[in-house]
């Protein structure tokens, strides 16, 4: 998804406030591991996010239960084709360890594509950590 189209508006609207903060949390673990190792040679590439979310009918011919799974706005995929090996490595690690610390679970789907959801039980989490991103105050009074 390009960044500055327009028409991606709609995505990120039909999109839930946890799948936006895990896809937010994602991105900046990565890069802040990234940042970290400073990988030789490489230059930083942003994450390529190929699906969002998508209505029932465009993704049930399809088939799949992944690609149903978008139609709930509770899912994303990263394509890491164009990523460096640095930067896949720390992406890779940043899923790991969330994944075995319970809060998101990602497959690979086809050739260089991952498919990634947070858990029902930390979809509040990443709901505040979206919430904080945009600036919005929490009911806790956290936020900014």
């Amino acid at each position: 998804m390009a960044p500055d189209a327009i028409e991606n508006l709609a995505y990120l609207a039909e999109a839930s406030p946890a799948a936006l903060g895990a896809l937010t949390y994602v991105a900046f673990e990565t890069r802040q591991l990234y940042d970290e190792l400073k990988p030789a040679g490489e230059k930083f590439q942003p994450l390529a996010v190929t699906s969002l979310v998508a209505a029932e009918e465009d993704v049930r011919p399809a088939g799949g239960p992944e690609a149903l799974q978008h139609s709930s706005g509770q899912v994303f995929d990263i394509d890491y084709t164009g990523l460096p090996p640095g930067e896949l490595e720390c992406l890779r690690f940043v899923l790991n360890d969330l994944g075995w610390d319970g809060y998101l679970g990602f497959v690979e789907e086809g050739k260089d594509n991952l498919h990634i959801g947070c858990s029902p039980s930390s979809r509040e989490f990443f709901a505040r950590v979206f919430q904080e991103a945009v600036g919005i105050q929490t009911v806790e009074g956290g936020g900014r």
